[in-house]
């Protein structure tokens, strides 16, 4: 695992490096940036990289400890189920505002859903709180 530390510390380096190049090669006053596509290029390595281990390390984690993947997979349940209710919740009544009339029904329904997703989100997090206080007031 001390291997892990030295790869990270080595992309720090790599995109200080990087970053420094690009902010000591621009010419503000031409409005050039000769380096930019380096900078995206890198970018998209760590993004590709990011998206990997958030997607490969659960799958990792869940087959050395199946207990383990029995509660998160209860968890991803649990959420699937409260975004099946807020979808079924959401509306897809067409919006006239001034600027833009909108009536895409799919489009509507989910950001109806990420609305009610996210008050429900909030919600939990503050039961979470006021229960978690609770808690340790009477556990003392």
């Amino acid at each position: 695992m001390k291997y892990i530390s030295y790869v990270r510390y080595a992309l720090m380096g790599i995109s200080i490096l990087f970053a420094l190049i690009f902010l000591g090669t621009m010419d503000q006053n031409l409005g050039e940036y000769p380096y930019i596509d380096l900078l995206l290029r890198w970018t998209y390595i760590m993004l590709g990289i990011s998206i990997s281990a958030m997607v490969l390390l659960p799958i990792l984690g869940m087959i050395k400890d199946p207990k383990s993947a029995v509660r998160s997979l209860l968890g991803l349940g649990i959420v699937l189920v409260i975004l099946a209710i807020c979808y079924a919740f959401s509306d897809a009544t067409p919006i006239s505002t001034p600027a833009k009339e909108f009536t895409n029904s799919m489009e509507l329904r989910l950001s109806d859903t990420g609305l009610y997703a996210t008050y429900v989100a909030l919600a939990i997090a503050i039961v979470a709180i006021f229960v978690g206080e609770i808690y340790k007031f009477f556990k003392k």
